[in-house]
């Protein structure tokens, strides 16, 4: 599993798309933070609670499409270049192999979380949040990267063309997301 995640890694460092990632981790936050701040009529005591909620809602969004539009085309890509096969004869496992999969990805979503994360403590020093609301902020965004990251990966091994596997790990995340929220109305 190791040389999987070192080979990936290696590769993913000259991506563009990498750094086009952190990119829009970062504004995304900065663009959160100023929006919550921008809110009209909020007494001071309770600005740091409105900017953790947009911090929030911009980073649950972030984590819920950022690893499954990641690890989508992961092990496709690889059937269709026609390597999976290279992969099978080394001493790896598919489980292995998968898991290396996932982990260089998830890697590159934790990167550009962390790089938000200054942001999301910045709240605590406004007011009206204390540091456990923060933390359990940043669990839910690691649950929700874990989960994206597993449905990227099992639409991956499922299909083969890029544009399917994206389309279908990002539908799947919508509809995990809503279906407790339509269930009632059904």
């Amino acid at each position: 599993m190791r040389p999987v995640i070192q080979r990936e890694l290696q590769v993913a460092s000259r991506r563009t798309q990498t750094w086009h990632l952190r990119l829009v981790f970062g504004v995304g936050a900065m663009l959160a933070f100023a929006f919550g701040l921008a809110i009209p009529d909020v007494p001071p005591r309770e600005r740091g609670l409105v900017v953790l909620i947009s911090l929030a809602g911009c980073g649950f969004f972030l984590s819920l499409f950022a690893g499954a539009y990641l690890t989508a085309d992961a092990i496709s890509a690889e059937k269709r270049e026609g390597t999976l096969g290279l992969l099978f004869l080394t001493p790896l496992k598919g489980w292995q192999i998968a898991l290396g999969k996932a982990a260089t990805h998830s890697l590159q979503v934790v990167y550009a979380l962390l790089g938000t994360l200054p942001l999301l403590f910045l709240p605590l020093l406004m007011g009206g949040v204390v540091w456990t609301e923060v933390t359990r902020i940043l669990l839910v965004f690691l649950a929700t990267l874990l989960l994206s990251l597993s449905v990227g990966v099992y639409w991956s091994t499922v299909g083969t063309r890029a544009q399917t596997t994206v389309l279908a790990s990002v539908i799947s995340m919508i509809l995990i997301t809503l279906a407790p929220w339509l269930w009632p109305l059904l």
